[in-house]
């Protein structure tokens, strides 16, 4: 991480930013973790080579996600919409259990067994929620006895503005008196 203007806190930060993102997608080997986070930084610091105006973090995360997203399309032949692994694609991951059973095939260069691409392409179409119509009829709220008998009071003194006005003046003054007798000295 030589060759770009990126100080070694962006870096440090970088990693922890893409170890973070590739511990929540279910990877726990660290080995692996490590030898992909190496692979995404090194593709990262090239970019930042060719710009230096990038930030190390935000570039090494752009990678991060464009790394998963190439890999999960080669893995399950799907096309993602823009390049990005949305929300569908990693709940396809974990409902695979590609983190459990078939963790040594994350981000693999290897061609994958047919069992993880079927499994891949399964996940993801069953990723998508069964919409249904619902009716949702408004039900009246049902209020304790000493809340019913407030409510009406204070509908009530919507139709006697003057007299609400009152009633909020005498409790503001009443809670005047009691701050100032108890907390002034």
């Amino acid at each position: 991480m030589n060759d770009s203007s990126a100080t070694i806190e962006e870096w440090n930060e970088s990693y922890v930013t893409v170890e973070s993102y590739l511990l929540a997608l279910g990877l726990r080997n660290r080995l692996l973790l490590s030898r992909l986070i190496l692979r995404i930084l090194e593709r990262a610091e090239l970019r930042l080579v060719a710009n230096p105006s990038l930030k190390a973090p935000s570039v090494a995360m752009e990678e991060t996600i464009s790394t998963v997203a190439d890999w999960f399309s080669r893995a399950s032949g799907i096309e993602l919409p823009e390049n990005r692994l949305a929300a569908r694609g990693r709940l396809a991951l974990l409902l695979a259990d590609i983190p459990g059973r078939y963790q040594r095939y994350i981000l693999a260069e290897l061609p994958l067994p047919e069992e993880v691409s079927i499994a891949l392409k399964e996940s993801y179409l069953r990723a998508e929620p069964l919409l249904q119509r619902r009716s949702m009829v408004p039900r009246p709220i049902t209020l304790n006895p000493i809340m019913r008998q407030a409510s009406a009071w204070w509908e009530g003194l919507h139709r006697a503005p003057i007299v609400k006005a009152l009633v909020i003046l005498t409790v503001l003054a009443l809670m005047g008196t009691v701050f100032l007798l108890f907390f002034w000295r």
